[in-house]
């Protein structure tokens, strides 16, 4: 396991080198604090990290991660028990892979087969 606290400090010194207005380099750290909550098992903060990641890729208009976040807000809103958000949200991140010419094929694969609700 690596030294998550050093990883902190620095991701926190990145986040302080950002401006207001630098929406993918702080959707990517909001992404990073949102892993290190995963990986300890605390997923409703992670959730709310990955709520603010996709929140600052929406204002970049960044819709390759747009996608990408909300699929991980819908594994961690399964993990937590809320399938209907979930499904919600992978069925939503789905669609932005679909609808982007650019998408590459493993990131609208990687959201497929977690779409397993109703049968």
């Amino acid at each position: 396991m690596g030294n998550y606290e050093e990883a902190r400090d620095l991701v926190k010194k990145a986040q302080e080198l950002c401006k207001g207005d630098d929406y993918n380099f702080l959707g990517r750290i909001f992404h990073v604090y949102m892993q290190f909550e995963s990986d300890h098992d605390n997923l409703p903060k992670a959730l709310e990290f990955c709520q603010q990641s996709l929140g600052f890729y929406q204002k970049a208009n960044n819709s390759d991660r747009i996608a990408h976040s909300t699929r991980h807000i819908a594994d961690l809103q399964r993990a937590l028990g809320n399938d209907a958000d979930s499904e919600s949200n992978y069925r939503e991140a789905i669609g932005i892979y679909k609808a982007n010419s650019q998408t590459k094929t493993g990131d609208l694969a990687n959201a497929l087969p977690r779409l397993r609700f109703s049968s």
